[in-house]
């Protein structure tokens, strides 16, 4: 988690060119996925991992947010559908690419691309 953090807190150091495709710089989490993810370690243990809105994607680190686009600086090309979500952000030498699975009514399966290590399967927590 925190390789993750450090990954996309380095995201905000870079811009992107003005190019025109068909990317956009906002999030449209479809509906299935709205709402606050976290890890289930049993005993009532749950740490908050992501939030989805409408608008928007966070990752959440000891209680506080950060948005997967600080600043709109990245260019977002999403693919949605009833199960799948992916993100891909790309601009000033840098791409990430998120992809969340729905594997049931309250939970997600999280795949990182850096490391298989940091895929996680996620429960609602809200």
């Amino acid at each position: 988690m925190k390789k993750l953090l450090f990954l996309l807190l380095s995201v905000s150091l870079f811009s992107c060119s003005g190019s025109d495709d068909n990317s956009t710089n906002s999030l449209h989490p479809p509906t299935w996925i709205q709402g606050t993810w976290g890890q289930d370690y049993g005993d009532n243990i749950t740490v908050k991992t992501f939030r989805f809105s409408a608008n928007g994607a966070y990752i959440i680190s000891s209680n506080s947010e950060m948005s997967i686009n600080p600043n709109s600086l990245l260019k977002i090309k999403e693919e949605i559908t009833n199960t799948k979500y992916d993100i891909n952000l790309s601009g000033g030498g840098t791409n990430l690419y998120f992809r969340f699975e729905k594997i049931g009514t309250n939970k997600i399966k999280y795949y990182n691309q850096q490391s298989s290590a940091l895929n996680v399967t996620l429960v609602k927590l809200d």
